[in-house]
C-alpha cells in the first residue's frame, strides 16, 4: 500500500468529551490523502473505545501506558507512514482546508522543516468558533520565514501544537520532543528545527484552539521551563547565527513576560518578580515588562483585584 501524503497525529489523554468532535474536523478536510494515528496515552476513560469504534481505514490506534504528551507525540512520528506529520491535540478542531493549506506550502517551499497555519482560541462552543475564524483559501498567503524568532517575537505566535506540520525526517533527525516537561516542550522544539531549517507559514486559520477557565494554574511554571532554559544554552555554546541573536533573545523574553504574566495572574508574585528579571532587558517587549512592573508594585489587595476583575472578564468569555 502507498504512504498516504500526510500522517495527522493526535495524542490522546482521556478527552472522550472532545475526541469525536476532533476526528470529525479531520475526516471533513478538504483534502483526503491522509492516515490518521491516535496514541493514547493510557487513557482512563473512553477515549479509546471512541476511537476504535470508527470503521475507517485510513485510523490508526496506538495503545501505550501513561508516559506524558511528549512520549506520545514522539511515538507519533515513529509510527507515521508519510513523510509529513501534522498535529492535532485531542480537544483541538480543524478548519476543512488546513491540510491543503498545509501541503499547498509544503510544496511552495521543500526547504522548511517546520510549517503552519494560523489558529484562533476559543471556550465552549465549537461550532461557534469555526463560523467566526472561516477564512477564504483564495486569500491565503504563504511566506518563507528569514527569521522565525522574529516573527513569534513581533507578532502573535504564527502557529500552535495544533497547526504545525514537520518533515518526518527532519523531526525525528532533531531527536522529536524532550520528555518529562509540561510547559514549553512544544516551543522549545521548535527552536531547534528553526536553528536547524528555515521555517514556512500561511495566513489561513487552519485551526481552533480549546481553552479552559481552569487551565492557567494548571499549567504554571514558576521558574524557567524546557524552552527557556534550551534557548540560554543554544546562546551560551554559540548555537545561534549572529543574525539572529537580537531576535531570539527576545523570543526569550517574550517566552518569560508570558510566565512572568501566568504567575501574576495565579498570585505568583515572587515567581513573577524572577520572570522579570530574567526578562529585564527587553527592547521590543519593553511596554509589557514596564505594565507587568506596575502591577507587582500594587499593595497585594489592589493586584488582587486586578486579578479577580481578570478571572471575572476570562469567565464571561468562556461562556460567550
Amino acid at each position: 500500500m502507498d504512504a498516504p501524503a500526510v500522517t495527522v497525529a493526535i495524542p490522546v489523554f482521556n478527552a472522550e468529551r472532545f475526541i469525536e468532535a476532533t476526528l470529525a474536523s479531520v475526516m471533513a478536510q478538504s483534502f483526503a490523502d491522509f492516515e490518521v494515528v491516535v496514541v493514547d496515552d493510557g487513557s482512563g476513560d473512553q477515549s479509546g473505545a471512541i476511537v476504535q469504534s470508527y470503521r475507517d481505514q485510513r485510523i490508526r490506534y496506538v495503545y501505550q501506558t501513561n508516559s506524558g504528551p511528549s512520549v506520545a507525540r514522539n511515538a507519533a512520528l515513529r509510527e507515521a507512514r508519510s513523510p509529513l506529520v501534522a498535529f492535532l491535540d485531542a480537544d483541538d478542531l480543524w478548519q476543512p482546508d488546513h491540510l491543503q493549506v498545509l501541503m499547498t506550502l509544503s510544496r511552495a517551499y521543500p526547504q522548511a522543516a517546520l510549517l503552519g497555519n494560523r489558529y484562533v482560541e476559543f471556550f465552549g462552543d465549537g461550532a461557534a468558533a469555526s463560523s467566526r475564524a472561516a477564512d477564504d483559501i483564495s486569500r491565503t498567503a504563504y511566506r518563507l520565514l528569514d527569521d522565525y524568532f522574529f516573527e513569534w517575537s513581533r507578532n502573535p505566535a504564527p502557529f500552535c501544537t495544533s497547526t504545525v506540520m514537520f518533515r518526518r525526517d527532519a523531526a525525528l533527525g532533531a531527536g522529536g520532543y524532550k520528555v518529562g516537561h509540561n510547559r514549553g516542550e512544544d516551543l522549545e522544539f521548535y527552536v531547534r528545527l528553526a536553528l536547524a531549517a528555515p521555517v514556512a507559514v500561511s495566513s489561513y486559520v487552519g485551526g481552533l484552539y480549546r481553552r479552559f477557565p481552569n487551565s492557567l494554574t494548571s499549567g504554571l511554571v514558576t521558574s524557567p521551563d524546557i524552552c527557556m532554559t534550551s534557548i540560554a544554552e543554544h546562546q551560551a555554546t554559540g548555537r545561534v547565527p549572529t543574525s539572529m541573536l537580537e531576535s531570539v533573545r527576545e523570543f526569550y523574553n517574550k517566552i518569560a513576560l508570558g510566565n512572568a504574566t501566568d504567575c501574576l495572574l495565579a498570585g505568583e508574585a515572587g515567581a513573577a518578580h524572577r520572570f522579570l528579571e530574567l526578562s529585564r532587558n527587553t527592547v521590543w517587549q519593553r511596554r509589557r515588562w514596564l505594565a507587568i512592573r506596575m502591577l507587582l508594585a500594587l499593595p497585594a489587595p489592589a493586584r488582587r483585584g486586578v486579578v479577580a476583575l481578570w478571572h471575572t472578564l476570562r469567565s464571561a468569555g468562556s461562556k460567550a
